[in-house]
């Protein structure tokens, strides 16, 4: 596929991720003690 055929056109993945990264993470950003909900939207950046 050409970069020209991209033009108008979008892709969108989605992926399932666990509750272990999502705890460092919020640890790291000192919000220790929040728990994710299943199927919870990460905040922005998180990925």
């Amino acid at each position: 596929m050409q970069l020209q055929d991209w033009i108008g056109r979008s892709e969108q993945s989605s992926d399932v991720a666990t509750a272990t990264p999502y705890a460092a993470l919020s640890a790291t950003l000192n919000r220790a003690g929040e728990r994710p909900a299943t199927g919870m939207v990460l905040p922005p950046l998180w990925h």
